[in-house]
């Protein structure tokens, strides 16, 4: 399998995930209860046979009755009772929605860091590199006698710990990019080869406009909304329940012959109506009200709390961009020109090796710091998403 890219892998997530098939899984429940409330008939039919024998003046005769009564719901009960369903599965759906963007923005963020660390190593092995390059020049000078042995022992040390800070960055990359598979659900069998992206950061909009955003488009809003359209369909379907569900039947008895009387034949229609006098479903309805305002709670907690979040996960990103732009100046060397030009420039007796060990102690840190803050922007702008329910563009492309 070739290289994939990052649209392709969020479709394969989307689909194979742990998180997706989870979130999948969570929807099986609210699917059974809907199908459980759209039978027919929520009670079955009763039947009873009585037999038994009628004495009467030193006659006795067989007696015998045959009854078929069924409990019914009137008033609209079962269309409550499915609409309530309809609505949990709503809300299930809508939970499943909020769990495959989660999964989507995981990998997506992971995906990114990759990128980064990949991007790393071939700085780290440009540095490594010329490290290596400055040690074989130095130990030449030493054997023309021109710089003492301790010079090469420094450039021997610096190299070692270039190399090893490249496989240091290594090792993160395989690390990440493990995460990435597992979050992915990426088959063990395939190596996971990810194409390169040229994928700039930029700045967030508006903080308004991404409040705003937030406040149609984010999933969990979405699911709370559809927990107080579910809270709603239950409260009304036990307002309902509490009405007594009538029984109709009919029996036929046939009632024997005695003393020379022949037999009778009877029919009856039933109907049977419990009394509410005391039962009314009291806990039912009390627990779906107090449902029905939890609900309604969640929803007026979470819309307080989306400000709050969305500026936060938004100052981080736009401090993470203002940290990455000052330090792609500081960290010009990352193409490896200049540092070949420095190597040159010692050959040539321009500059010493104090100053090359520096400038090159100094390009190390400036990448770390440079990484870090790309490190710092992608974890960022994963928070903003989430909480935004969307990905985020430049300032003239959000409405």
């Amino acid at each position: 399998m070739g290289p994939v890219t990052l649209q392709e892998l969020v479709r394969f997530a989307r689909a194979s995930a742990p998180g997706s098939l989870l979130a999948e899984a969570s929807t099986f429940g609210a699917q059974a209860e809907l199908e459980a409330a759209q039978q027919r008939a929520l009670y079955n039919p009763v039947v009873q046979v009585s037999l038994g024998a009628r004495s009467q003046a030193r006659s006795t005769g067989l007696e015998a009755q045959v009854g078929v009564s069924q409990q019914i719901e009137v008033g609209g009960e079962r269309k409550r009772r499915i609409s309530a369903a309809e609505q949990g599965a709503r809300e299930a759906e809508s939970g499943r929605e909020g769990r495959l963007w989660v999964v989507e923005v995981e990998v997506r963020r992971l995906y990114r860091l990759v990128t980064v660390f990949e991007e790393l190593v071939k700085l780290s092995a440009q540095a490594a590199s010329a490290a290596d390059s400055l040690a074989a020049a130095t130990q030449e000078k030493v054997e023309a006698g021109e710089e003492p042995p301790l010079v090469a022992e420094l450039s021997r040390a610096r190299a070692a710990l270039l190399t090893a800070k490249v496989r240091e960055t290594t090792a993160l990359r395989d690390a990440v990019l493990g995460q990435l598979a597992a979050a992915s659900g990426w088959p063990g069998e395939s190596p996971l080869v990810l194409r390169a992206v040229d994928d700039h950061p930029v700045a967030p909009p508006d903080t308004t406009k991404l409040v705003h955003r937030a406040l149609r488009q984010n999933r969990d809003r979405a699911t709370l909304e559809a927990g107080i359209s579910r809270a709603v369909a239950n409260r009304r379907l036990e307002k309902r329940e509490a009405w007594p569900e009538p029984t109709i039947g009919v029996n036929y008895a046939r009632e024997a012959g005695v003393a020379n009387s022949r037999a009778a034949n009877v029919v009856l229609g039933t109907l049977s109506v419990p009394i509410p006098s005391f039962s009314r479903n009291q806990a039912s309805r009390a627990r779906a009200r107090a449902a029905e305002r939890s609900s309604e709670a969640a929803l007026l907690a979470f819309e307080r709390g989306v400000p709050g979040k969305v500026a936060a996960a938004a100052a981080r990103v736009r401090g993470a961009l203002e940290r990455i732009d000052a330090l792609d100046e500081v960290a010009s060397l990352r193409d490896g020109r200049q540092l070949v030009a420095l190597n040159e420039a010692f050959d040539a007796g321009e500059v010493e090796l104090l100053e090359v060990l520096q400038t090159l102690e100094q390009v190390i840190e400036a990448r770390t710091a440079l990484l870090e803050a790309k490190v710092e922007y992608i974890n960022a702008a994963a928070a903003l998403e989430l909480v935004v329910g969307a990905e985020f563009g430049p300032e003239e492309d959000t409405p």
